[in-house]
């Protein structure tokens, strides 16, 4: 059945908190039109408190019938609506019944929304008054339309399944990402759970995510549903290394029953050391965090407070430690992301107290008018003085001060993974490509192994879809990790599980050569989505590399690099296929490509430093542009606010000027 939507242009369209569905007409299909143009336009006037709107489309004895509360004359209704008090929020007129006779209309099983979830029944009366329709009445019953309860399993004969998921290796029990769908692909949501999940940004984050359509719950491994009799389909996904699971069900009407689903890995990458991790996750509380940390089948879940002009989130969940539900293998952590619009995103993890400010400077980050000190450096020396991690969020985006603090030593690595295509030179952020921009930092000699976060802002956004995995050496914990990447033992991911080695070297080592060695390298990836291709890349270039045109799902890469100059050398894969789960709709995001890399093993040649005269002209330049701001754009309390950022920024560009210098 084709739905229209009707209105009376900008008040409906602003009325963006309003859904609005038709039914076809059965008589009177004239009139039923003008009839739903006055329906729709009261409940945006309402949903917007647009008085002036409301009271055009009122009959002068107009009467709000509501169990909510005593009947409403037309004065006192308007007021209500003024105030934004009116209770009808949404209105779906799919079963609403029409009866129309001559200037008089009733328009029932109109299926209204109070109090933001609370379904009623609302019955309208409308007259037409010198040839246009007016409302004369609003009436609510507590009874829904009776062709809109199937929707509602409360109004249903139910009956009780007890799904048990189970790893295939031990048969315990596991958490898990569950989707459930009866035969006409309608979504049931086990018990706890909600069937429509919220979307929009910070709404109601954590526990159920939305991917390419379809809604999934975090489930731990013993869960209920309660469904009416009839066949169904339930999916089950837990994280890279497990196969999902599709098996259908039948559920009778006479008994209850069980479900018991196995999960089998392919691939145990944290046997060998390996422990997966996602730097950057907004507006989830830690509990949530943890039901999508172990459904998602990660170790490590950053949640990140912050600000947004003068909206605080998660600084409640801050303590300085893992989370009070934290285990040995799952470890919840609030940390900080410092962030101002311009100078740049820095996340800031294993930090015992926050670093204040938050964020700073003008909208979003900061507050109209806002000062524009301090400088990121600052917030990075705060958190490495207790001891933290800081590592670039979203990398390269914002620019501004990137260049200046990864010469200074602020930077301990970079999220090269985040959203959308990091190997694209279509950048939808006003920023340069990330893998490539990448690159140059490395060819100049700084050291910056590669982190990645979801930045989950959204339901929309799946915890460690996009992810880091670090290399633990001994026992795993959280000061383990983070000394992982301040070591350089990862690989960042959206699927492919990649390993890499260099004359028997590990990932984050330097090896030693002289000019004219050759280096003898080995990756593999293997994955459950196929990847293109595999490569390794030295010094930015690939040097190596084989094509997948037959989809296997394992590939293996070998290679003898010759060495020069000292270098770095990491590998590579990717395949152009869009995951949908990474959809992030503030920027354009709607996935994310099947792709991984490995931080770099570094090459010594000869004891010299590794320089690139190219990538450290244009750095300088960044650099440049960074001072230029300070001195003439950015905004300041005080003059000697901003000779210190300038002073700071200049002893950047010194140091990409020594490495053009030296070159000459």
């Amino acid at each position: 059945m084709r739905c229209d939507q009707f209105s009376n242009g900008a008040g409906w369209l602003l009325g963006a908190t309003l859904f609005l569905i038709c039914a076809s007409a059965t008589a009177h299909p004239g009139e039923q039109a003008s009839i739903r143009l006055v329906l729709l336009d009261w409940a945006s006037g309402v949903a917007s408190a647009n008085g002036p709107q409301v009271e055009a489309l009122l009959s002068n004895g107009f009467q709000h019938e509501s169990f909510f509360g005593p009947t409403e004359g037309r004065a006192g209704y308007l007021e209500a609506v003024s105030e934004g008090e009116a209770p009808i929020q949404e209105i779906d007129l799919r079963h609403a019944q029409y009866a129309v006779e001559g200037d008089r209309a009733r328009v029932a099983d109109i299926l209204g929304v109070v109090m933001q979830t609370t379904r009623v029944s609302l019955t309208a009366s409308l007259s037409r008054i010198e040839g246009t329709w007016r409302l004369d009445a609003i009436a609510q019953q507590p009874e829904i339309p009776a062709s809109a309860r199937r929707t509602y399993p409360e109004q249903q004969s139910l009956r009780t399944i007890e799904v048990e998921i189970v790893d295939a290796e031990n048969g315990n029990p596991i958490s898990s990402r569950m989707n459930v769908v009866d035969r006409e692909g309608r979504y049931w949501a086990p018990e706890g759970h909600m069937a429509d999940v919220a979307t929009g940004w910070r709404e109601d984050v954590g526990h159920d995510v939305v991917v390419a359509n379809r809604t999934w719950a975090y489930v731990p491994g013993q869960t209920r549903l309660r469904l009416p009799p009839g066949t169904y389909t339930m999916e089950i996904m837990r994280g890279f290394e497990y196969t999902p699971v599709t098996t259908g069900f039948q559920v009778e009407a006479d008994k209850d029953s069980s479900l018991r689903v196995t999960l089998a890995r392919w691939s145990d990458i944290r046997g060998e050391g390996w422990y997966s991790g996602d730097t950057h996750v907004h507006f989830v509380d830690p509990e949530a965090g943890l039901h999508e940390l172990r459904g998602e089948d990660l170790h490590v879940l950053n949640i990140l407070a912050s600000k947004w002009g003068p909206l605080v989130t998660n600084v409640e969940h801050f303590t300085g430690a893992p989370s009070g539900g934290s285990t040995p293998e799952h470890i919840v952590y609030v940390g900080e992301e410092t962030r101002h619009g311009w100078l740049g995103h820095s996340i800031l993890l294993g930090i015992e107290r926050l670093v204040y400010p938050l964020t700073w400077g003008g909208p979003s980050e900061g507050v109209p008018g806002g000062f524009d000190y301090p400088p990121m450096a600052t917030q990075a020396d705060a958190a490495h003085a207790e001891g933290g991690l800081v590592t670039a969020a979203h990398f390269p985006w914002p620019n501004g001060e990137l260049a200046v603090d990864i010469a200074l030593g602020k930077l301990d690595a970079v999220d090269v993974f985040t959203w959308g295509d990091s190997f694209s030179n279509e950048n939808v952020m006003p920023a340069p490509p990330a893998v490539a921009t990448w690159y140059r930092y490395l060819n100049c000699g700084f050291d910056l192994p590669a982190t990645a976060g979801t930045d989950k802002m959204y339901n929309t956004q799946v915890s460690g879809s996009v992810r880091v995995y670090v290399h633990v050496k001994g026992e795993f914990d959280y000061p383990a990790w983070l000394d992982g990447i301040r070591a350089g033992r990862t690989f960042v991911s959206t699927a492919p599980i990649l390993t890499f080695s260099a004359n028997g070297r590990e990932i984050g080592d330097t090896l030693d050569a002289t000019n004219g060695d050759a280096i003898r390298v080995k990756a593999r990836s293997r994955s459950r989505i196929p990847v293109a291709r595999l490569e390794i890349v030295e010094g930015a270039r690939v040097v190596a590399s084989v094509e997948n045109p037959t989809g296997e799902l394992e590939l293996t890469l070998e290679a003898s690099v010759p060495v020069e100059r000292s270098t770095w050398l990491a590998a590579r894969a990717y395949s152009p296929e869009q995951l949908p789960y990474q959809a992030f709709s503030i920027a354009g995001f709607t996935g994310v490509p099947v792709m991984a890399h490995t931080s770099p093993i570094y090459v010594r040649v000869d004891g010299a430093p590794r320089r690139s005269p190219e990538d450290a002209r244009i750095l300088l330049g960044w650099a440049e542009d960074a001072t230029r701001w300070a001195r003439n754009k950015g905004r300041f309390e005080s003059p000697a606010q901003r000779d210190e950022m300038i002073a700071l920024f200049e002893s950047a560009e010194r140091v990409y000027r020594a490495q053009l210098e030296t070159s000459d």
